[in-house]
């Protein structure tokens, strides 16, 4: 069944690049092979890349959302030809760093509760990012996000809406992985998942997508899901994996119509085209 979609639009844009870091998929050209069924899906876990953008001193205090994030946005920068200090960025992530934040909790509970600068540092919702505008020389805003479940669809919405108004470019990172218990049980977090996408107001050279993007009530239509079921158990497990269905159209070059969670009452409806 075809979603129905809302009747105004609320912003056009175009995509110029895509990445994927994840359990099974460790760069987009790998994602592509995965996600057009020219390869099986394997899960596997992903490669983190030690970030050598960063100065030396930086690169040591990365942690894991710094490494994931800092490589799909290299390789997103990379496949579309953009200049990475020129770009507005929007981070987002439900979750955070779970191993550092357990490891604060963990200082707490014992008597002395000694807390490393490092890892309060690391803790701090916006540290990937301000460890790519340290790595990329970039002096543009930044915006970081958390919102659970609907964390890519607020992203997405944040980066298009700063397209409208602000700024002519912008890079979109979403990355999420599992935390060790409790914190798993708090908020459940399977595997690890990352992507990128530079989007821009006007087409581009090298420009791989046209989105028209609309707004729907959830009551009249659903999320929309993967065919393969390993694909979906991914998109279903992480929030960061909800662009899944977008990163399928890109990867297939096909014209399609996709919802995405955004907020409780509405979903974020996308139609998508391929530049020819």
């Amino acid at each position: 069944m075809q979603p129905h979609l809302g009747d105004e639009v609320v912003v056009n844009f175009y995509i110029n690049g895509a990445s994927i870091t994840a359990n099974g998929m460790i760069n987009w050209k790998e994602a592509c092979e995965v996600l057009t069924g020219t390869r099986n899906y394997i899960p596997s876990e992903p490669e983190y890349v030690e970030p050598g953008i960063l100065p030396a001193n930086e690169r040591r205090r990365s942690v894991k959302t710094v490494k994931l994030a800092i490589q799909v946005a290299q390789e997103a920068i990379i496949n579309s030809k953009a200049k990475m200090e020129d770009l507005q960025t929007v981070f987002a992530s439900s979750m955070g760093d779970g191993f550092v934040m357990d490891g604060l909790f963990k200082a707490l509970c014992v008597p002395k509760k000694v807390v490393l600068p490092i890892s309060f540092h690391n803790s701090v919702h916006n540290a990937p990012v301000g460890y790519w505008l340290i790595g990329s020389k970039c002096m543009k805003a930044s915006t970081s996000i958390a919102c659970k479940e609907t964390t890519f669809g607020s992203a997405l919405m944040e980066s298009t809406s700063q397209l409208s108004v602000e700024t002519e470019e912008i890079l979109l990172v979403v990355y999420d992985f599992k935390a060790p218990e409790p914190l798993h049980y708090a908020m459940p977090i399977e595997g690890a998942f990352a992507t990128a996408m530079v989007l821009s107001r006007k087409r581009r050279e090298g420009s791989i997508a046209f989105v028209e993007l609309t707004t729907a009530p959830n009551y009249e239509n659903q999320p929309s899901a993967m065919d393969n079921i390993d694909l979906e158990a991914i998109r279903i497990g992480n929030p960061a994996a909800r662009s899944l269905p977008m990163l399928f159209s890109l990867a297939n070059g096909i014209d399609n119509e996709i919802m995405i969670e955004y907020t409780k009452d509405t979903l974020l409806c996308l139609n998508i085209k391929p530049c020819l």
